[in-house]
């Protein structure tokens, strides 16, 4: 499989970019369908109607970064990070088309954030997601991110369903 990882610049970049985040959302909650009102707590915590209102300022330079893959000449997936404290940042949003599941990209779009955030000097990565999301909770760990105490403020409600990681980034 031919594919590109190519970091967002320009503003067509981050609007794909929002865009694939939409798609993501739909897939969880599709995937989530026994648990909606989960789903919708999350969304509603997260913000994200105001997120997608800016993504370019959430997830570009200077606080933060996107990558997108290019399989042939359609964007198929995309992850991003973002400061959360001097030497700290937060992996956000990785998603792959369902139909390109298993063929390695979120690893590799996983590995080109972590070569990139450790570039940047960040010394420590963290992330959240879905305890159903054991593919995802699996690969995270092959990567080296442990599991860890809740770093975010969630209502007490949500933290049964969410597995918070972190990982120790190598300075560049």
């Amino acid at each position: 499989m031919n594919v590109t990882i190519f970091a967002a610049t320009a503003p067509e970049d981050f609007h794909t970019y929002a865009g694939l985040i939409r798609e993501y959302v739909d897939w969880l909650r599709q995937r989530l369908a026994q648990d909606k009102w989960f789903m919708e707590k999350v969304m509603s915590h997260q913000a994200l109607d105001k997120e997608l209102e800016d993504v370019a300022g959430k997830y570009g330079p200077p606080k933060g970064q996107t990558f997108l893959v290019r399989s042939g000449s359609e964007i198929v997936g995309g992850i991003a990070y973002n400061k959360m404290a001097e030497g700290i940042c937060e992996m956000k949003r990785l998603y792959v088309r369902p139909a390109l599941h298993g063929k390695g990209l979120g690893r590799k779009l996983c590995n080109t954030l972590i070569q990139a955030a450790s570039e940047e000097g960040y010394g420590l990565m963290r992330l959240d997601t879905a305890r159903h999301l054991t593919e995802a909770i699996g690969m995270y760990e092959s990567l080296g991110f442990r599991r860890c105490p809740p770093y975010r403020d969630y209502p007490a409600e949500l933290l049964p369903y969410l597995v918070f990681m972190d990982k120790a980034l190598a300075p560049a």
